[in-house]
């Protein structure tokens, strides 16, 4: 039996996909470079594919290569990272820190006014700690397009984190409006306003999480964030029972970990509260922000911590 061209290329194209998946994982990069070339062949203009091979190129110590396939990608969609970005984030695979930090810096050199560019260094910056900078390339980000909804996310999750809730609240409502069909910028505006507290900014942070709940029923932070808006309402029978669904549906979250410890305080179980946050905030690898830090901190010197 013949199948159709395109059926054909269909099938094939899975299958080296897939087996460049098999040698990627197996660390096999020669092998792997055979396959994505082959996919190319068959879907010359799939960024994602180009980011792969040059990626393997990389691997193999082919750099001039892998950064011709990397610019590749960005040229095909705005929406992949420049080249520079991408040899970066090789390098920074590979434990090779100082490397990938000079890359970055030519990356914003020479894409200063890329929104992708800005908004890779913001989440990357974000991921390291380093405020002061995301919140720099967050900026340039919404200046660059003050309709992004990523932008606009970044920067209220970094108005949270320093509470300045108002900025936080108006840059989370413009991030829904663009992308309302997102899960981040509803569960955000739906913490920040149960932070601030008052009747409606209550209703209207219970009317968001409930609607995450309901369109992620299997999100554990939906459901943490659900029974964060309850208990701030006053109703911890209702927020027990989804903070138990929280903590079942899957890995947690710092800020998470905030949340079951705050109920835990508001509950009488302080130590345990003050465990947990102690925990969270004096890990060594938890170097990432997390827009509830401000608050942890707080509650762990409320309840003792040092």
């Amino acid at each position: 039996m013949t199948f159709p061209q395109e059926k054909q290329d269909r099938i094939m194209l899975r299958l080296h996909a897939g087996q460049a998946s098999v040698n990627e994982r197996a660390d096999a990069w020669g092998e792997a470079i055979k396959h994505l070339e082959e996919w190319i062949k068959i879907d010359p203009k799939n960024p994602a594919a180009h980011v792969r091979l040059a990626r393997a190129l990389f691997r193999t110590n082919q750099g001039k290569k892998a950064y011709v396939r990397a610019k590749k990608a960005s040229v095909l969609s705005n929406k992949f990272a420049k080249a520079p970005i991408l040899i970066a984030q090789f390098y920074s695979e590979t434990g090779q820190e100082e490397l990938a930090e000079q890359w970055l810096s030519e990356a914003e050199k020479r894409y200063s006014n890329d929104l992708t560019t800005r908004l890779v260094l913001a989440e990357r910056e974000w991921r390291r700690g380093r405020k002061a900078d995301a919140k720099r390339h967050a900026k340039a980000a919404s200046q660059i397009d003050p309709t992004s909804a990523k932008a606009a996310l970044l920067v209220g999750m970094i108005a949270q984190l320093e509470h300045d809730f108002t900025k936080a609240e108006r840059s989370y409502a413009m991030a829904r409006d663009s992308a309302p069909k997102e899960f981040a910028p509803r569960n955000y505006l739906a913490l920040v306003l149960a932070l601030q507290g008052g009747e409606d900014k209550l209703e209207d942070a219970l009317r968001l999480a409930q609607a995450n709940r309901q369109d992620f029923p299997n999100s554990a932070v939906a459901a943490a964030t659900l029974g964060f808006v309850q208990q701030q309402m006053g109703q911890p029978q209702e927020a027990v029972k989804n903070l138990q669904l929280a903590g079942s549906a899957g890995r947690g979250t710092a800020d998470m970990a905030y949340i079951f410890a705050k109920f835990w305080a508001d509950q009488g179980e302080k130590e345990r509260a003050r465990k947990v946050l102690g925990q969270l905030l004096s890990s060594s690898n938890n170097k990432t922000l997390f827009v509830l830090r401000r608050n942890a901190e707080q509650l762990y010197r409320q309840l003792g911590g040092r």
